[in-house]
């Protein structure tokens, strides 16, 4: 993963120079090695076939998509705190916790939640993390760093801010 995300926050920066492309392209390779093995081992790390059923299939693009761009959220608010922002990389850090503390509270207690709520929590969820980007990008529009402007602005991560922005 983190051979994708990096070249994408950095090519812009860097002019997409051949590296940034190389690196990108040894993902598609490593993949397709991955592939073949799994696919000629006898005993997988990865069932392929467990990924037949076509729900399965969507759920896991789905899922690679939503992980993909919330890190690139994460990954992306955190530079973006310390370089325009100001904030040295402890304040950074902590800037997550009230984050971080909620989203540990509702994964511990979602069960006792009524069966009705615990059916759209998966749909809302994202909806209200996608909401609270696009506040923090309306929020600090004017004050972005060259690193976090193309990544936060063309790529909306879902992913609750931090409740702890000066």
């Amino acid at each position: 993963m983190t051979l994708v995300i990096l070249p994408l926050i950095f090519g812009a920066e860097l002019g997409w120079s051949l590296p940034t492309w190389l690196v990108l392209a040894g993902v598609i390779a490593l993949l397709e090695l991955f592939l073949g093995h799994e696919t000629r081992a006898r005993h997988p790390v990865l069932d392929l076939t467990a990924l037949r059923p076509p729900p399965v299939r969507w759920g896991l693009v789905s899922c690679c998509l939503v992980m993909g761009c919330y890190t690139v959220f994460l990954l992306t608010l955190t530079l973006h705190l310390q370089s325009a922002m100001g904030f040295t990389p402890l304040e950074a850090g902590l800037a997550f916790v009230p984050y971080a503390l909620g989203f540990g509270a509702l994964s511990l207690t979602w069960h006792t939640h009524p069966a009705q709520l615990q059916g759209i929590l998966p749909i809302v969820g994202p909806i209200v993390c996608a909401c609270g980007l696009l506040a923090v990008v309306v929020l600090h529009r004017d004050n972005w760093s060259p690193v976090a402007r193309p990544c936060c602005c063309s790529l909306p991560a879902p992913g609750t801010p931090p409740a702890t922005v000066r």
